[in-house]
């Protein structure tokens, strides 16, 4: 719990927390109105039970006749506007103060989800290949709101009822402290001993919920990912019983959860009943006479009554929090990982390295492997790559062409060896070295909005260069299909691109890649999608690039690599053989048998 607390610490910076001292302050406020209202309604009560009763306080007398009161209606008549004036203050300070808090409690949403965001946006890639996407959606979203709306905002409940409660105690203690002694210990004692029934389950049922709920996100994002093979296949139930068993089992801590809360109002209802049954008992027994009694009474049952509201939303909110501190782990441990404790400053767009005409590029004794204790992808890896020459990377599956491409543009970084540009590291550089690149991956991943935006990938509308555009749709051979689509580069196409082919979703992926017209071009068997027409046209017009811009392309069918000025044939992580085609056919029997079975 107290780890649990310090992690929620973590999370809020100081002016976050200086704004919730601000509310604290407002709630004393609060509590005051709380005294000044509680005091009110005996005196009024005494009023009504003992006119005369005025007379023994001098300045309650002064008042009156200062406002012309000379009978017992005026001073009903008096007494009565001014206790529904108070109320009427009460209320409109506490709709203020709930007001600035629940706005507060959004802000710190927004930031909080925002520097978790972009965390995620800005982390190591690494991090990324052992995480589930829904897991980091959940995270983002749900925990995030989980921590402001379900933890600190109960928290601020408790801080303020804990306030009011004791205001209330301490004026049932001033008017009668054996009795408010006593009253206090009851629903202290009883309130304390439900939370110590509650505590632990709710701490357990908290965490089954949130896992349950990775796992009910994970579902759905998987199942419509995959909606048309599983049709295919008549295989949807898997995926819908997954769903429901994880429902299932999340709602087991959620029936847990809103029977305690349900719980805590008839709990002390029952308290408070039984306290005010037994302080009017006593009072009686000691002989109180009817006009003394009275007022006193009526003191206890505005007080009691006003702590079982008090009490009831503490006990909630304490479990409430309990419930929900599993939130906080997730949260503040990604943050934590990824160095992100105050504001997250997400790179903006850098301007490209400028190349000169005899530029080179160069992997110097790079090794790299995705996680520490496994052997290495790669091994030693060297290459020299000019300015302007086209290199063709080939060789099985799992060779570790991909990683060495990931390695180029600045996606990992190695364990070992250098990258380099012009003898120098690109790392210091490499937002600006990463904004020389185009890439074509060989998975296409298109946003649910126009032609025009997937080309310009993140750059927002009022910024995005038309001509740019154009002149990418042309290069890709998507002119064609950009006039067939209804409203042009303005047709929306879908979730993940669904509206369009897969050849029209590749093409749409490399005109982004030269949408902001890069240096150096990288396919990842970013042809891989096109029939053997259209793909010519599109290797054909990347080719006549050759010169203009450097071009590394992963090869999927080795026609695509037939022209480039080097091949390099990557087996087990690391570059066996190096030529052009027909040298490596010659002397490489790897790629000879490639070549055989292509």
């Amino acid at each position: 719990m107290v780890d649990k607390i310090k992690k929620l610490l973590s999370l809020f910076s100081k002016s976050d927390w200086l704004r919730f001292s601000l509310i604290l302050l407002m709630m004393l406020g609060a509590a005051v109105f709380e005294l000044v209202g509680l005091g009110a309604i005996p005196a009024f009560v005494m009023m009504l039970a003992q006119p005369d009763a005025l007379s023994k306080y001098p300045l309650a007398a002064r008042v009156f006749a200062a406002m012309g009161v000379e009978n017992r209606a005026e001073a009903l008549l008096v007494g009565s506007l001014v206790l529904v004036g108070l109320f009427a203050l009460r209320t409109l300070y506490l709709i203020a103060n709930y007001y600035i808090q629940d706005r507060m409690i959004r802000n710190r949403q927004i930031e909080l989800s925002h520097r978790l965001f972009s965390a995620y946006m800005t982390a190591p890639y690494p991090f990324h290949l052992r995480r589930n996407s829904a897991e980091l959606l959940r995270n983002s979203t749900q925990e995030v709101e989980r921590i402001v709306t379900e933890v600190l905002n109960p928290m601020l409940t408790v801080a303020r009822q804990g306030i009011v409660m004791v205001a209330v105690v301490a004026v049932v203690i001033w008017a009668e402290p054996l009795i408010g002694l006593a009253t206090l210990f009851l629903i202290g004692s009883s309130g304390l001993g439900f939370l110590a029934f509650v505590n632990g389950r709710m701490k357990r049922a908290g965490e089954l919920e949130q896992a349950m709920r990775g796992e009910q996100y994970q579902a759905v994002n998987e199942g419509l990912s995959v909606l048309k093979e599983l049709r295919v296949m008549g295989r949807e139930e898997g995926l819908t019983r997954r769903f429901h068993q994880s429902a299932e089992t999340m709602a087991r801590p959620q029936r847990l959860r809103d029977t305690a809360r349900r719980s805590t109002w008839p709990t002390m209802e029952f308290i408070v009943v039984t306290g005010l049954l037994l302080v009017a008992v006593f009072m009686i027994r000691t002989g109180r006479d009817l006009a003394t009694l009275m007022p006193t009474l009526a003191l206890f049952t505005v007080a009691l009554g006003r702590l079982k509201g008090c009490a009831t939303e503490f006990v909630s909110a304490l479990t409430q929090v309990r419930y929900n501190l599993a939130s906080v782990d997730v949260v503040a441990d990604d943050l934590a990982e990824l160095g992100a404790k105050g504001t997250v400053a997400v790179p903006k767009p850098a301007q490209p390295l400028p190349l000169g005409p005899h530029a080179v590029f160069e992997l110097s004794h790079v090794t790299f492997r995705y996680l520490p204790d496994r052997p290495p992808v790669l091994h030693d890896v060297s290459l020299r790559i000019e300015r302007g020459t086209c290199i063709g990377l080939v060789g099985p599956t799992g060779s570790g062409k991909s990683t060495i491409l990931d390695l180029i543009m600045g996606v990992l970084s190695p364990d070992e060896g250098e990258i380099l540009l012009d003898g120098e590291s690109v790392q210091p550089r490499l937002r600006s070295w990463q904004a020389c690149i185009g890439y074509i991956p060989q998975q296409v991943t298109l946003l649910d909005d126009s032609v025009a935006a997937n080309i310009a990938l993140g750059v927002p509308p009022e910024d995005r260069d038309r001509a740019a555009v154009e002149t990418a749709v042309r290069a890709a051979q998507l002119v064609e299909t950009v006039a067939e689509l209804p409203q042009g580069l303005e047709t929306l196409v879908g979730e993940r691109g669904v509206r369009l082919s897969g050849g029209q979703r590749q093409r749409i992926a490399i005109a982004r890649a030269l949408y902001h017209r890069p240096e150096l071009l990288v396919m990842d068997e970013g042809t891989s999608s096109l029939d053997g027409e259209t793909e010519r046209a599109v290797v054909d017009s990347v080719h006549a690039l050759k010169g203009e811009r450097t071009i590394i392309m992963v090869a999927h069918r080795l026609n695509t690599v037939r022209e480039c000025d080097t091949i390099l044939y990557v087996d087990g992580g690391r570059i066996e053989a190096q030529g052009t085609y027909d040298e490596l056919r010659e002397r490489h029997a790897g790629f000879r048998r490639m070549t055989d079975g292509a």
